[in-house]
């Protein structure tokens, strides 16, 4: 059966809706999990960090939208922005991970992810996420095909970062290919480069 899937731009009345669906999808992956020490319920919080990098000003942020309701949720940026945080939004981060414990497993976390953000040119996929109860209908497919057609414009690299074992292949399926690995907070990431399209 084909979904009818509308990806577009990101609105700002479209946050609560997208914080929920991609929170839902990332509440139970081995990068968030291991944050709230294997508690599935603590890791709901991690939604309202995705409502302050919803926020952020670099980037740009897209929803995918199923019978008009927002189940998805894309964030990209392009370099050398990809770690740039602003000072305003600390406060509403500190509150996003509710605990000492939590914020120091993030800020590793992002510490290690911005060493080996890569020097040269490329956008970043910092994360995308489809809702659980809409997962497995071509979702995530549609919204990786949106990416790469912005990526492929620009005619520069694409990267990634993932801990969840079975997105290797999904992210395979569109050129990317593992390019490094390290364990943080107990848990294999790996560090996913898609070469630049050349100019025809």
């Amino acid at each position: 059966m084909e979904y009818k899937v509308n990806i577009r731009e990101m609105q700002k009345a479209d946050i609560p809706y997208a914080v929920e669906a991609v929170g839902k999808a990332f509440a139970t992956t081995p990068a968030v999990l291991p944050m709230y020490s294997g508690n599935p319920t603590a890791a709901l919080r991690f939604q309202n960090l995705r409502k302050v990098v919803f926020k952020s000003p670099t980037g740009r942020c897209f929803v995918a939208e199923l019978d008009d309701r927002i189940v998805g949720g894309m964030r990209i940026v392009k370099s050398p922005d990809c770690y740039a945080f602003s000072l305003k939004l600390i406060p509403a981060a500190l509150s996003a991970a509710r605990g000492l414990g939590p914020l120091m497993r993030l800020m590793k976390m992002l510490d290690a992810f911005r060493k080996h953000d890569p020097k040269q040119p490329h956008w970043h996929l910092l994360f995308l996420g489809v809702a659980p109860d809409f997962q497995g209908k071509g979702i995530g497919n549609k919204m990786m095909v949106f990416y790469c057609d912005i990526v492929d414009r620009d005619m520069i690299e694409a990267y990634h970062e993932t801990a969840t074992p079975e997105n290797v292949p999904f992210y395979e399926r569109f050129g990317f290919k593992v390019v490094g690995e390290e364990t943080i907070n107990g848990v294999k990431n790996c560090y996913m480069l898609r070469p630049a399209k050349s100019a025809k």
